[in-house]
């Protein structure tokens, strides 16, 4: 599994379709962020975390947080 580390580009860019939130970190700031060894799924939680929708009910699908990481 891959890990913020092992991100390919040297520009962390996040976005999410429901909210139109958007950030671009530097790949160091991202592993200063979310520590160098964490998988970039978790990493993308830890990010997204503060979003409002990001911890709706796991039933409510349809509006949940939809952060994705731009260009993988």
């Amino acid at each position: 599994m891959r890990r913020a580390r092992d991100y390919p580009h040297e520009t962390v860019e996040i976005r999410c379709t429901k909210c139109e939130r958007h950030g671009r970190y530097s790949k160091v700031r991202f592993c200063e962020l979310v520590g160098e060894a964490t998988p970039l799924p978790s990493a993308l939680g830890r990010i997204a975390n503060d979003c409002p929708r990001a911890n709706q009910p796991s039933h409510v699908l349809r509006d949940r947080c939809s952060a994705r990481y731009e260009g993988l």
